[in-house]
């Protein structure tokens, strides 16, 4: 089994320390339920990598292609997705080319197209002044060429996904997660959970982060 963690905007190797501990600790829980996954993280064009080199800016298409080749090194693998954030992006894009390699996704913190459009394009509030610390050179071409995941969502047949966010979730709420649910009526290959207790960059210092790990790390690694 191959797992590959999708990250958000932010970067995992950048200097916040909320996001680098929400991808340390998912990696830990990924290996302490399956000792023996092939576990990765991707980083896109844009972002700090593993070896502290950040190189242009972030963008949705070199996004995608950063996770189509990744992909691509698994074939044969069984493939499971872990998309945060702007990672649901990417990861629903893939998904939705109905490469049968990918198994199951789980999509945490989705945030909404008119939100995404709003944080990156509308509004540099969120990431003005914050590239060092965050990792990560965003700017309103960010968004072009985007296919938002609201609309990737529709066209997934294949692949089992779970769509998730946490009740201290800023960005996602539980109407955000009823929205999609209601874009994809009767698909047997979805499931959707607000669970209680998590931040939109979970982790172990969450009160929901058990029901995080064993109800939905579980079904992603069964």
């Amino acid at each position: 089994m191959k797992v590959l963690i999708l990250p958000g905007g932010t970067s995992p190797y950048g200097k916040s320390k909320k996001h680098c501990d929400s991808y340390t600790d998912i990696l830990r829980a990924i290996r302490s339920v399956n000792a023996q996954a092939e576990v990765s993280v991707v980083t896109y064009p844009g972002q700090r990598n593993v070896e502290g080199i950040q190189i242009g800016e972030l963008t949705y298409l070199s996004s995608l292609q950063a996770v189509q080749k990744e992909v691509a090194k698994g074939q044969g693998k069984d493939i499971r997705l872990v998309c945060v954030c702007w990672g649901c992006q990417i990861g629903a894009a893939i998904c939705a080319l109905g490469d049968k390699t990918v198994k199951k996704t789980l999509f945490w913190a989705p945030v909404p197209f008119w939100k995404l459009y709003e944080t990156c394009v509308l509004s540099d509030k969120l990431w003005a002044g914050q590239e060092e610390v965050r990792g990560v050179k965003v700017t309103p071409r960010t968004m072009d060429g985007i296919t938002p995941f609201e609309f990737s969502l529709q066209k997934i047949t294949d692949t089992s996904c779970c769509v998730a966010a946490g009740t201290y979730d800023e960005y996602v709420t539980s109407s955000a997660l009823c929205y999609f649910e209601s874009l994809i009526p009767q698909k047997d290959n979805f499931r959707f959970h607000n669970i209680t207790g998590c931040s939109h960059m979970v982790n172990k210092t969450d009160p929901g982060w058990v029901t995080f790990e064993s109800l939905i790390l579980r079904w992603l690694l069964e």
